[in-house]
């Protein structure tokens, strides 16, 4: 008689728990298959993402590629539209490229001042990487060696031109240049000769152009700084037998 009330009880107690289940399913049958569907939505989104972000990268980079081929014949409406067009998109690292080489095109268009508010612009960014902000810096500096003052020049590269910052050999450059323009030799030779004598600098044009200028000072001048030495380095500069030409470095010129 024991065994059957177990018997009884086992089944009455299997009865509630089906039930149960049974009404746990049916209550969270909707959450589950709610979830189910979510989690199928957000693969199919992120598939979707994916693709599109890949499409777009795809369309930017052709726009862009585009924009520098116009841009390559020349200052011309289109060149500007097709580069404001990919500035507008704000997709990925173009829209920054973009900026640079409209900027670089309003000066090749003569319009130099232009061409340092857009570079001033860039550089005055703060959410933009160090680089892009000294290299802007370093654009607008060259650009005012021939349409601006020393001052001008001071103003946007000075900070660059100390021993450790990687655009410190252009900016120096621009500063010596534009000291020369302005007839103040020793300060052209201060420049040059920390160019010269910088390691970084060693069997690069930058070396080259910096003894041809130390010469060429000192050709004009008798009390200008003398070369200075450099380790492992020979004979004083030899004397350049022109004056040199005033354009940009290629290390000022990140974005073509």
């Amino acid at each position: 008689m024991a065994l059957d009330n177990d018997s009884f009880i086992r089944e009455v107690n299997e009865d509630i728990r089906q039930e149960n289940l049974g009404r746990l399913w049916r209550l969270l049958k909707p959450f589950i298959l709610a979830g189910a569907a979510a989690i199928i939505l957000i693969t199919a989104g992120v598939q979707v993402y994916s693709y599109y972000t890949l499409r777009e990268a795809e369309n930017m980079g052709d726009a862009y590629n585009k924009a520098l081929k116009l841009a390559e014949a020349g200052p011309q409406a289109a060149a500007f539209a097709a580069l404001a067009a990919v500035e507008k998109s704000g997709f990925g690292g173009y829209p920054l490229l973009a900026r640079f080489r409209a900027a670089a095109l309003l000066a090749q268009k003569g319009d130099s001042r232009g061409a340092v508010k857009a570079f001033d612009a860039l550089a005055a960014e703060a959410h933009l990487p160090q680089p892009w902000r000294e290299a802007a810096l370093v654009r607008a500096a060259w650009l005012l060696v021939d349409n601006g003052s020393f001052a001008e020049v001071e103003q946007r590269v000075k900070a660059l031109a100390n021993d450790v910052n990687p655009m410190r050999l252009a900016a120096r450059e621009a500063l010596g240049l534009s000291a020369w323009k302005a007839g103040n030799l020793q300060q052209a030779a201060y420049y040059f000769n920390r160019n010269y004598s910088d390691k970084e600098s060693v069997g690069s044009a930058f070396a080259e152009r910096a003894a041809m200028m130390i010469a060429l000072i000192g050709s004009e001048s008798d009390d200008t700084v003398p070369p200075a030495g450099r380790a492992g380095a020979g004979a004083a500069p030899a004397a350049a037998a022109a004056k040199p030409q005033l354009s940009a470095p290629a290390a000022a010129n990140p974005a073509k």
